[in-house]
C-alpha cells in the first residue's frame, strides 16, 4: 500500500512537469528540447525523492549504500543530465567564454550533485564495500568498482565522439543539439575517476573496522563473553513462614489491620496490585526473538560485540541482527563488520551461511527493546 503511494505521487510529480513543459514548450516558446527538459525536471525531482527514501530507510538501519540503485543510479543521472545541457533550452547558456568548453546553470544544478555523490560511490567500492548486492545477488565491490568507472568513461568519451561527427554532418533533426563543447564537469569526472582507479582502485587497501582475527583476539573474546554470560550467583534462600513465635504475632497484627482497613481501602489495593501484574503488550514473534538457553538473565540481551544493552536514543538508527543458530543479539553494523572477516558466529561458533551473511533480518531497536521488557517482565 505504501509503496503504490508512493508510485502516485512520483507520477504526479511527473504528470506537473509534463503540464508545465506542454504550457512552456508548446505555447510560449515552441521547442521540443524545452517539452522534454522540463519531463526531465519532473524525473530528476521523483528520483531525487526516492534517493533520501531509501537514504532515510538505510540510515535506519545503519547500512552502507552498497545496492545497485545507490551505485548505478547516481552517475548515470549525472552523466546524462550534463549531457543533456547541449539540449536543452533552459538554462543551457554557457556561463564560460571558452569556445570548446561549457560550462551552465542546467548541468550545475542537475548534474553536479549526482557526479559528486557517484565520486563517493567509487571510492567507497575501492576502499570500503565488500560487495555491492543486486537483489539477494553479491558481486565483489572492488571488481564491480573497475567495471563501473570504465563504463563511465567510454559514455563519456564515446559521446563526445557520437556528438562531433554528428555535428560536422551536417544533419538536422527533431531532436538535435543546440551547440557542441566539451563540457567542464565531464572533464572533471573524467580525472577524478582516473585518479580514483589509480590510487584506491589499484593501489590502494581496503580499510578493515575491526581487529584482525588472531589467536590473542580470539582468546580474550572468548574470556569476556564468558565473563558475560556466566549466571549470577544464587542469593540465600530464606524460609517466607515466619518462626513460631512470630507467627502468633503477626497473624493477630494482620487481623488488627484487615478489621481496621475500610473496605474501599482493600479494593483499591486489589485494584492497583492487578494493574501491577499486568503484562505488557505481547509481540507474536517473542520466543523467535529471545537467545536460546535455560537460565536467561538480562545480559543474554547484550550485543555479542560491545557487551551494551540496545537502548534509545543512543542506538537510534542502529539496527539489531540475530545469530540464526543460537539468537543472541549484535549490532547490525558491528555484525556486518564481524562477518567480513569470519563466518562463524562470534559466540557460538556456528556458521552462518552466505545468503544470510548477504541478507540477514534486521531488527529495529525499539522492537527489541519490546523483547528485553517482556522478558524482564516474565
Amino acid at each position: 500500500m505504501l509503496i503504490l503511494k508512493n508510485m502516485m505521487y512520483y507520477a504526479l510529480i511527473i504528470a506537473i512537469s509534463l503540464i508545465i513543459g506542454f504550457i512552456h514548450g508548446v505555447y510560449i516558446e515552441p521547442s521540443f528540447n524545452i517539452l522534454l527538459s522540463w519531463i526531465l525536471i519532473g524525473a530528476w525531482i521523483a528520483f531525487t525523492l526516492k534517493i533520501f527514501e531509501q537514504t532515510r530507510k538505510y540510515r535506519e538501519y545503519n547500512s552502507p549504500h552498497n545496492t545497485a540503485f545507490f551505485i548505478l543510479g547516481p552517475p548515470f543521472i549525472g552523466i546524462f543530465f550534463t549531457i543533456w545541457s547541449s539540449f536543452t533550452g533552459l538554462l543551457g547558456e554557457n556561463l564560460l567564454s571558452d569556445p570548446y568548453v561549457s560550462l551552465s546553470y542546467w548541468s550545475v544544478i542537475f548534474g553536479l550533485p549526482y557526479l559528486l555523490y557517484s565520486m563517493i560511490s567509487q571510492y567507497n567500492m575501492f576502499n570500503k564495500y565488500v560487495n555491492v548486492y543486486f537483489g539477494t545477488r553479491a558481486i565483489n565491490a572492488r571488481s564491480f568498482g573497475f567495471f563501473c568507472a570504465i563504463s563511465n568513461f567510454i559514455v563519456i568519451i564515446g559521446y563526445w565522439i557520437f556528438l562531433s561527427s554528428y555535428t560536422q554532418s551536417g544533419f538536422d533533426t527533431l531532436l538535435s543539439p543546440l551547440y557542441f563543447q566539451y563540457d567542464l564537469l565531464l572533464i572533471f569526472t573524467l580525472i577524478i575517476f582516473g585518479i580514483l582507479i589509480i590510487v584506491p582502485g589499484i593501489f590502494g587497501r581496503r580499510t578493515s573496522s575491526i581487529p584482525r582475527i588472531t589467536s590473542d583476539y580470539i582468546t580474550d573474546r572468548t574470556r569476556r563473553i564468558n565473563e558475560t554470560i556466566r549466571p549470577p550467583a544464587r542469593r540465600r534462600q530464606y524460609s517466607t513462614v515466619p518462626p513460631p513465635r512470630q507467627r502468633s504475632r503477626t497473624t493477630s497484627t494482620q487481623q488488627r489491620t484487615r478489621r481496621a482497613t475500610p473496605a474501599r481501602t482493600t479494593a483499591r489495593s486489589r485494584t492497583t496490585t492487578s494493574s501491577k501484574s499486568q503484562k505488557p503488550k505481547s509481540i507474536s514473534n517473542y520466543a523467535k526473538l529471545k537467545p536460546k538457553g535455560l537460565n536467561l538473565t538480562l545480559e543474554d540481551f547484550k550485543c555479542i560485540f560491545c557487551f551494551e544493552l540496545p537502548k534509545l536514543p543512543a542506538d537510534k538508527g542502529r539496527g539489531i541482527i540475530l545469530c540464526p543458530k543460537c539468537k543472541y543479539p549484535a549490532h547490525a553494523d558491528e555484525f556486518r563488520d564481524w562477518l567480513r572477516e569470519s563466518s562463524l558466529c562470534s559466540r557460538c561458533d556456528a556458521p552462518i551461511s552466505s545468503s544470510y551473511a548477504r541478507n540477514p533480518k534486521v531488527i529495529p531497536v525499539n522492537e527489541y527493546l519490546k523483547v528485553i521488557k517482556m522478558f524482564a517482565n516474565k
